[in-house]
């Protein structure tokens, strides 16, 4: 493959040159594990899990919160 560059421009590089940080000698540290002890894997594992499903009602009432609220206020002016 030639070395024979592309354009003149901004994008100036040879044709078989690497793209942002995907040639070699960048270092790959993505793969790192943490270091966490079990309690602290159990408090992550439960706050997941809190975090899942929503209750179906609460929609429902917060709806209805925000809808009496709108009723309440004055039509004009300030509460």
């Amino acid at each position: 493959m030639t070395k024979a560059k592309l354009t003149q421009g901004p994008n100036d590089r040879p044709k078989d040159a690497t793209i942002a940080q995907t040639g070699a000698g960048v270092p790959d540290d993505t793969g790192k594990l943490l270091d966490i002890d079990d309690d602290e894997a159990a408090r992550i594992e439960q706050n997941i899990r809190d975090f899942g499903e929503p209750d179906p009602g609460e929609a429902e009432r917060k709806l209805k919160r925000e809808v009496q609220q709108d009723i309440e206020l004055p039509l004009k002016g300030s509460a």
